[in-house]
Order: C-alpha cells, then sequence, then structure tokens
C-alpha cells in the first residue's frame, strides 16, 4: 500500500507474500517476494509497479524461486537477491541483475551457493551481498561478499560471518553494517551486527551487540543507523 496522508491500495498487487522493495525512480516500484501474479497477470517472484499508469507489469520471465532482496546496480539495472537458479532463460545461482532499458537478466559471475538475503552498494559501484552461503562466485565467503560490476568477479570480506546476515548498510564514512543471527565476525564473538572497515580490512563489535536476531537496518540524514529485529535490549542493557 501507499501512505500519503492515508494508506492507498496499489492496484491488485502481487498475489504473495512481498519480501523487499525498492524504488529505482520516482516513476515507481520494483517488489520481490513469493509470488507468481501481480495484478492477475504472470509475474514470476517479482513485478514492477507503474505510478503513471497505476499498473503491474513482469521483469521478463521473472526468476524461479523467491527474492529476498533488492538493490539497485548503477542507474538501469535491479539486483535480485533469493533463492533460484534462473533468472529468466539465463542460469544464476541465488542472485542476477535485470537491465531497465534492454529488458534481459544476467548472471552475476557464478552466482552464490546459498540464498541471498540482502544486500547494498557501495558509493565505489561495488555490491555486497549477505545470507546463508559459503562461497561466492566459487570463492570462500561465510556469509557475506562483495561483488565488483566492473571485473564481474566476487570476493570474499576478511573470514566473513559465523551467520546469516539478514540486512545491511553503509554507513557515511563508507563502512559496512551487517545484522543478522551471527555469533562471529571474522575471528570475533559478536552478537548478532557488526561493521566491517574496507579501508583496514577489518571486522569490529558494536558494543556489545544485541540479544536478539536484527532483521532490518536504517539510517538518518545525520549519520545514526536504526536496527529492529528480535531482540529486546541491547546486551547488558534495559531498552
Amino acid at each position: 500500500a501507499l501512505f500519503t496522508d492515508s494508506y492507498t491500495q496499489i492496484a491488485p498487487g502481487p498475489g504473495g507474500s512481498v519480501n523487499a522493495l525498492l524504488v529505482p525512480s520516482p516513476e515507481g516500484i520494483i517488489a520481490g517476494g513469493d509470488f507468481s501474479l501481480a495484478q492477475g497477470d504472470q509475474a514470476n517472484f517479482i513485478a514492477r509497479y507503474s505510478f503513471s499508469s497505476r499498473t503491474w507489469s513482469s521483469l521478463g520471465a521473472g526468476v524461479d524461486g523467491p527474492v529476498f532482496g533488492l538493490a539497485s546496480l548503477g542507474s538501469q539495472e535491479i539486483v535480485a537477491m533469493g533463492g533460484f537458479a534462473l533468472a529468466g532463460n539465463t542460469s544464476a545461482a541465488n542472485i542476477a541483475a535485470f537491465n531497465l532499458a534492454t529488458s534481459t537478466w544476467r548472471a552475476l559471475g557464478a552466482g552464490l551457493n546459498g540464498d541471498a538475503l540482502a544486500g547494498v552498494v557501495r558509493r565505489s559501484g561495488e555490491l555486497v551481498v549477505t545470507g546463508r552461503f559459503s562461497a561466492a562466485g566459487g570463492v570462500p565467503a561465510q556469509h557475506v561478499a562483495q561483488f565488483d560490476p566492473a571485473t564481474n568477479t566476487w570476493t570474499s570480506l576478511g573470514a566473513g560471518l559465523g551467520g546469516p546476515g539478514l540486512a545491511a548498510l553503509i554507513l557515511p564514512d563508507g563502512d559496512l553494517v551487517v545484522g543478522g543471527a551471527v555469533s562471529r565476525v571474522g575471528t570475533v564473538a559478536a552478537r548478532n551486527i557488526a561493521r566491517y572497515s574496507f579501508a583496514a580490512g577489518t571486522w569490529s563489535n558494536f558494543a556489545d551487540g544485541l540479544n536478539g536476531a536484527v532483521r532490518s537496518l536504517g539510517i538518518n540524514a545525520s549519520g545514526d543507523f536504526v536496527a529492529g529485529g528480535v531482540f529486546r535490549s541491547p546486551v547488558g542493557k534495559n531498552a
């Protein structure tokens, strides 16, 4: 639903759960989830809504499994992250990019060997993905990895995470924050949220962490970030 001063239904929406939303431009939104129809038409797990025509449309032939996360890669590509093997007619292991100008899908290298759950694009253009996987592009990568669109290659981020990340964001200083069901970052014990410095190539904790899984992250104009999830308080504190 769309909220201005009140909620408005966005046409008959996807016929199933929506796990992720993306607003790549003021003209519309992209929805990804676990559905096969949008506004009664075929739309396999991902669809686009136009504010001007008030209609849903498919992104090519879609993908063949649920979408859990979405990101914009450059000005023309939408990245779908999830649990699938095909994007359109292209083999794509759990992650793929759709070109809005050409209406075609492409794989991101050799993809991931498990579900991609969330991702974020750095200001330098690389895509960071987290989820339930242990290899990215054939390279060992524990639950988090970086894709470089310029070279079409994947790299690990240190020793990775001890558990799946469920949310990610980039701080104003360029560092990465990952939240999830995480018991370790690199070789250090952690509690569900951690920070990675690309400059130093190291992971660190946020204080004592949180006492339950982090499912979403947000940031305000001042650079402060907010974590939401299945927890009652920061470890050792009352919330």
